[in-house]
C-alpha cells in the first residue's frame, strides 16, 4: 500500500533503550506481574535508504513506522526506539503464543508500506521477533536476548516475523558450534561436489548435471546442506562457500567437457548471495579462471529469493545473463509464483519442484498442474526441467507433455565427478549433444 508523508516533529520518536529497561524493571518487579511479551522490530535496509534518498527521507520513514506501530498498540502497550533502525514494543496482558503471533502479524503488516515521495515512493519493509514472559524469560536480560534471537530467526529465514522457539534456539546453538569447522572445511577444500545428471527428453541424452555441495564432517558424519548453507549465511561464510562451489563445479565441468563435448553445470545460488553487491564479480572471476564458455553455467535461484527484492534481482540477473550465465528458477510452484517475473526477469529455465512430479503418474491433478507449467513456460520461451523423476511412467509422461529436461533417482542419484564419468560410460544416456 502507499501511505502519505507522516508528521515529523522533534517529539515524534518514542523513548530509548534506557526507558525500555526502566519499564521492564517496573513491570517485572511487580508483586505478581501479568503475562506479557517483548517484541523487536527492525527496518530492513535503513542505512541504504539514508544513503540513496537522504537523511530527511530516513527520518520520515522512522516517523511513518512509529505512527503505524502506535496505531496498533493498546492503551497499556508501550513503544521504544532502541537503535537507529530498531524498535521495541512492550505488550502487557499477552497470555498465550497465539495472541503473540497475531500481534507479530499485525506488527509486520503495519510496518510494510510504500512511503510517498515527490518523484515516486520509498519501499519500507521490516522484520519482527518476540519473546513471552514468563515462558521465554523471567528477567529483562533473558527477554531481550530471546526477542533478539527471534528477530534474527526472521531475518535468516526471510520471514516477516518469528516467535522465540527454545528448541530451535538450542539447535541453532549446536549449528553455531559448526562454524569454525565449516570455515576450515571451505579453506582446506574438505567439501565435496556431487552431480545429479540431467537428460534431454527430446534425445534421451545427457544434457548436463546439477552440482550439489556435500560436507562429511570428520566427527559428525554427513552434514545436510539445509544445515550448513543457512549456517554459512548466518556466519558470513556464504561468499566463500559459493566461490568454492563455483570453482569446484566449473573446474570439474571443464574436465568433463574434454570427454563429453558440450555439457552444462547448474549451481544453486542462495537468497543471501543473490542480493550481495559482489555476486556478479564473484561469478565472473570463477568463469574466467576456468575458461567457462557462455551457456555452460546455469545458476539456480528460488522464487522466494527473487521476489524478496524483484528490482534488485532483475539488475543482478541481467548482469549475470550479460556475462553468459543461464538463469533457472528452482523449486517452481512452492514459493511466491508470479507471472510478472516470467515476463520481466531474464529467466531461461524453470525447474518444476519434485513435490509435483513424484506422484504424477498416479495423480491426475499433478499431471494437469505439470502440463500447465510446461505450456506456460514454453509460451514465454523458457525451457523446463522436471525434478524428482523416480519411475519410467513419469519419464514417459513428461516426454509426452513436451518437458525439455529431467533429473531424479530413476535416472541417477547425485554422485562424485569421477563416478559420474563412469556412470556416463555405462548408461543409455552416454552421448552428450549441444543444447539449442
Amino acid at each position: 500500500m502507499s501511505v502519505p508523508q507522516p508528521r515529523l516533529a522533534g517529539d515524534a520518536f518514542p523513548p530509548g533503550r534506557d526507558a525500555l529497561l526502566t519499564a521492564l524493571a517496573e513491570w517485572l518487579g511487580e508483586p505478581a506481574p501479568t503475562p506479557g511479551a517483548l517484541g523487536l522490530v527492525n527496518i530492513e535496509g535503513f542505512r541504504a535508504i539514508n544513503i540513496e534518498f537522504g537523511h530527511e527521507t530516513g527520518d520520515r520513514v522512522l516517523a511513518a513506522v512509529v505512527d503505524a506501530i502506535h496505531g496498533m498498540l493498546r492503551p497499556n502497550d508501550r513503544l521504544f526506539r532502541i537503535g537507529a533502525d530498531e524498535f521495541a514494543v512492550l505488550l502487557r496482558d499477552v497470555r498465550n503464543p497465539r495472541v503473540a503471533e497475531l500481534a507479530l502479524e499485525r506488527l509486520a503488516a503495519c510496518t510494510r508500506m510504500n512511503l510517498a515521495e515527490d518523484d515516486g515512493y520509498v519501499p519500507v519493509r521490516s522484520r519482527a521477533g518476540m519473546a513471552l514472559f514468563p515462558e521465554h524469560g523471567c528477567n529483562a536480560a533473558a527477554l531481550l536476548r530471546h526477542a533478539d534471537a527471534a528477530l534474527h530467526c526472521a531475518v535468516e529465514q526471510t520471514r516477516p516475523w518469528c516467535l522465540y522457539d527454545p528448541q530451535r534456539q538450542a539447535e541453532q546453538a549446536a549449528w553455531l558450534g559448526l562454524k569454525g569447522d565449516l570455515e576450515t572445511a571451505i579453506r582446506d577444500g574438505a567439501l565435496a561436489m556431487h552431480y545429479q545428471p540431467q537428460i534431454d527428453l527430446r534425445t534421451g541424452r545427457l544434457a548436463g548435471g546439477e552440482a550439489l555441495t556435500r560436507w562429511h564432517h570428520p566427527d559428525r558424519g554427513f552434514v545436510p546442506p539445509d544445515i550448513f548453507v543457512p549456517l554459512a549465511e548466518q556466519c558470513g561464510l556464504i561468499d566463500a562457500l559459493t566461490y568454492w562451489s563455483l570453482n569446484a563445479a566449473l573446474r570439474q565441468c571443464g574436465m568433463c567437457r574434454q570427454h563429453l563435448g558440450c555439457v552444462t553445470v547448474a549451481v544453486n545460488l542462495s537468497a543471501r548471495i543473490l542480493h550481495a553487491e559482489d555476486v556478479v564479480p564473484l561469478v565472473k572471476r570463477a568463469m574466467t579462471i576456468w575458461n567457462t564458455q557462455p551457456g555452460t553455467l546455469t545458476l539456480e535461484v528460488t522464487e522466494s529469493a527473487m521476489m524478496e527484492d524483484p528490482a534488485a534481482a532483475l539488475k543482478t540477473l541481467q548482469e549475470l545473463t550479460d556475462i553468459g550465465v543461464t538463469i533457472a528458477i528452482d523449486d517452481f510452484g512452492t514459493g511466491h509464483s508470479s507471472l510478472a517475473y516470467l515476463r520481466d526477469l531474464p529467466v531461461h529455465k524453470l525447474k518444476i519442484d519434485k513435490s509435483f512430479v513424484l506422484d504424477m503418474a498416479n495423480n491426475r491433478h499433478d499431471q494437469l498442474l505439470v502440463r500447465s507449467i510446461i505450456d506456460l513456460a514454453h509460451n514465454f520461451g523458457i525451457r523446463v526441467v522436471a525434478e524428482g523423476v523416480e519411475n519410467d511412467a513419469t519419464l514417459a509422461l513428461l516426454r509426452e507433455m513436451g518437458c525439455d529436461y529431467a533429473q531424479g533417482y530413476h535416472i541417477a542419484r547425485a554422485m562424485p565427478a569421477d563416478d559420474m564419468l563412469a556412470w556416463i560410460g555405462a548408461s543409455p544416456w552416454a552421448a552428450a549433444r549441444d543444447l539449442p
